[in-house]
């Protein structure tokens, strides 16, 4: 099916760039710079970060002007401040498998995501636009990356691609798969029409940065010694360390390993 969607390979965040120069106070709240009113540079501000997102043992990365919701299909992001919907969902799924790797499910080239993956029965009929693969050189493992549209069985009124050249795609979804630790692990990435065209690129980028999380629960910090009950008295004669006197000074002197020390031990 033909579409009137563009699929642009993602290399920035496109819809949360930042310009301007902006003054901070204390708090981390914008006080100056940047043009535009107090919640437009605070904005500005937000979208220039990033949050690190951590569910089932992976993480993946968004801007830090998206708020997560949860929903009855899993959960989805909106926008902070006007709490428009950036997609319809970002689902992670996770199910016990023998495979070894992702690469045991054959050629990327040769692959049906839709059936492979056990996804709803109607991405059958999506348009395959993109495939690639990628490693995490952090744990070797291996994702498996599908770009799906799909458009609907029967053409909106005034659609420009109706007729021969079929209907627009309404329904775009993003796959990275990997195994990992002995389960068949899938992110998926719903968005319609608008939200592809208004958020695309960040999309994109939020799937391509789904990777196992690595970073480990922090180590028990371990509590300095208590300091030591001195030593018992030697009897006499067993005590190594004797006093000896140069140019004035006295310092002590271990008969038995050579050490010396300005101080007995």
């Amino acid at each position: 099916a033909a579409s009137g969607l563009a699929f642009v390979p993602g290399v920035a965040w496109a819809d949360d760039e930042v310009s301007g120069s902006m003054v901070f106070d204390e708090s981390g709240r914008v006080i100056s710079g940047g043009g535009g009113t107090q919640e437009e540079m605070e904005r500005k501000a937000t979208a220039s970060q990033k949050t690190t997102n951590r569910e089932q043992g992976m993480t993946y990365i968004t801007p830090s002007a998206w708020e997560r919701v949860s929903t009855a299909e899993g959960g989805t992001f909106v926008d902070k401040f006007s709490k428009d919907p950036i997609c319809m969902g970002v689902y992670i799924k996770t199910t016990p498998s023998t495979l070894g790797s992702i690469k045991d499910l054959g050629k990327l080239e040769n692959i049906k995501a839709p059936e492979a993956l056990s996804l709803d029965k109607e991405l059958v009929r999506a348009d395959l636009v993109n495939a690639a693969k990628s490693l995490d050189f952090a744990t070797d493992n291996v994702y498996f990356k599908w770009d799906l549209a799909l458009a609907p069985k029967v053409c909106a009124s005034g659609d420009q691609f109706g007729g021969a050249l079929g209907c627009s795609y309404d329904r775009i979804t993003l796959l990275s798969a990997t195994v990992a630790e002995g389960n068949l692990v899938v992110l998926q990435v719903e968005a319609n029409a608008q939200q592809w065209k208004d958020h695309g690129t960040s999309l994109k980028l939020l799937r391509d940065s789904f990777v196992s999380a690595r970073d480990t629960a922090p180590a028990t910090p371990i509590a300095p010694p208590s300091t030591p009950p001195p030593p018992p008295a030697l009897p006499p004669g067993d005590d190594p360390w004797e006093p000896v006197t140069q140019d004035g000074k006295t310092f002590y002197y271990n008969k038995k390993t050579g050490e010396s020390s300005w101080s007995r031990p």
